[in-house]
């Protein structure tokens, strides 16, 4: 009869043996389930997955970790049993995860190892990664999906003209602005019934309307500016439309995101 001080221990064992046996077939798995049997003939069981494949018996021991807690062991555990599934073929050597260790570029496989264990921790789509989408607007120029393994390729993402923030708003928020000139940089806006005067701005970086679709048809070119107020802090805004464009109203302010 096996107690709940002793699952951990067991884990550990059944990890080295299932190690050996993927090792030995050349494969790892991308989900493990873990069976408790109890003494009274029911059973209880933990699951964990993975971005890639994994055979190394410390790591998978060290994602059920979290999982074990939801184990009772009733009057007593009299098995225990550890099962692999997703089995898919892996490289034999991994690198280190930044070039300042080894000096070698960034390691895919060691930060799929990173995602996984913020997933077994807090959830299976907890880790995202953003991937390029090809659009000229920036809400809408990348996708925040969970993490599956892989990364988007470097050389595939879009030509970025200037420095933008890592996060943008949900929706860009409206903004009132007084600028020196009127298709000029502002300075000074109120955002949220706060005013704020602004004391840097560079720019504009121009993004024109994706005229080919249907929805844009009406759409207006947008003018960025990264900017500072007297407070040090930074933002990025954009004036939608330009002044006599014959595309509606005057322009109108708006916040797009935040600058650390």
């Amino acid at each position: 009869m096996i107690s709940i001080e002793s699952v951990q221990a067991g884990l550990h064992q059944l990890s080295e043996r299932l190690a050996q046996q993927l090792a030995a077939s050349g494969q790892g798995g991308q989900r493990f389930t873990f069976h408790a049997f109890r003494a009274d003939g029911t059973s209880a069981l933990a699951s964990i997955a993975t971005a890639r494949p994994e055979r190394l018996a410390d790591r998978i021991a060290y994602l059920f970790r979290e999982r074990l807690e939801t184990i009772d062991p009733g009057f007593g555990i009299d098995l225990l049993m550890l099962s692999a599934h997703r089995l898919g073929a892996m490289a034999e050597k991994s690198a280190f995860l930044t070039s300042t260790i080894e000096g070698a570029g960034f390691d895919e496989h060691e930060a799929s190892l990173l995602a996984d264990k913020i997933n077994a921790r807090f959830g299976q789509t907890v880790a995202t990664v953003r991937i390029p989408r090809e659009s000229h607007c920036p809400e809408r120029d990348e996708s925040t999906e969970p993490f599956q393994g892989s990364f988007a390729d470097p050389g595939s993402t879009r030509h970025n003209p200037g420095p933008r923030p890592l996060r943008l708003l949900t929706q860009p928020e409206p903004l009132q602005v007084m600028a020196a000139v009127p298709d000029g940089p502002p300075k000074r806006m109120t955002w949220r019934r706060v005013p704020r005067r602004i004391i840097k701005a560079e720019g504009p970086e121009r993004v024109a309307p994706e005229w080919w679709k249907l929805s844009e048809k009406r759409g207006r070119t947008r003018d960025y500016y990264r900017i500072e107020d007297d407070k040090g802090r930074r933002y990025w805004v954009y004036r939608d439309g330009l002044y006599h464009d014959g595309r509606g109203s005057e322009p109108q302010w708006f916040l797009h995101g935040f600058f650390s």
